[in-house]
């Protein structure tokens, strides 16, 4: 897997993405990581337009970190938008999020998401997922 292609990490809260950043490279994660604040700006990266129009194209994430709960665009509309592109049907899902409500979960794994992770994120946790889905070394 190039080490080239972005996570892309989709969350509102900057501190809640800073800290999920910290304990990915403190881990041995080596790939950017590209942030966006809700579902459309993951869909706008992914299409190349809005915030990220007239930069390079952007490279397919190798893997997306989802928050659930979001404005504008949720975590699980933006995981039923990309398992519907041929593009990023198959790219790995981790859900993170802050609910304790059984659907979301349900809903997360029947629209595709590959893991589901409640905020605050164990770094080992999160790390050990990683690993799982070959982005981390063991």
């Amino acid at each position: 897997m190039s080490q080239d292609r972005p996570i892309l990490l989709v969350d509102d809260d900057p501190l809640a993405a800073e800290f999920v950043v910290r304990a990915l490279r403190r881990n041995g994660l080596h790939h950017p990581v590209v942030t966006a604040r809700d579902g459309r700006e993951g869909l706008d990266y992914l299409a190349g337009t809005g915030l990220f129009a007239g930069t390079e194209p952007p490279l397919l994430p190798v893997l997306i970190l989802l928050d659930i709960k979001m404005p504008r665009m949720d975590g699980v509309e933006f995981l039923h938008a990309i398992r519907q592109m041929p593009a990023t049907r198959d790219v790995p899902v981790i859900m993170l999020t802050n609910s304790d409500e059984d659907r979301d979960v349900v809903r997360s794994y029947a629209l595709g998401a590959n893991s589901y992770l409640r905020k605050p994120v164990d770094p080992y946790q999160l790390a050990k997922t990683a690993r799982q889905l070959g982005l981390l070394d063991d």
